[in-house]
């Protein structure tokens, strides 16, 4: 039951990784521009 509750920190967790990297990589790219 524990490991169902923490599946949902995970996610978001990952959601936001994924963001920031796609942030990361716009921000490198205006940079270069």
């Amino acid at each position: 039951m524990q490991k169902y509750r923490q599946k949902p920190l995970v996610n978001k967790h990952t959601h936001t990784q994924t963001r920031t990297h796609a942030n990361i990589q716009t921000a490198w790219a205006n940079k270069n521009t």
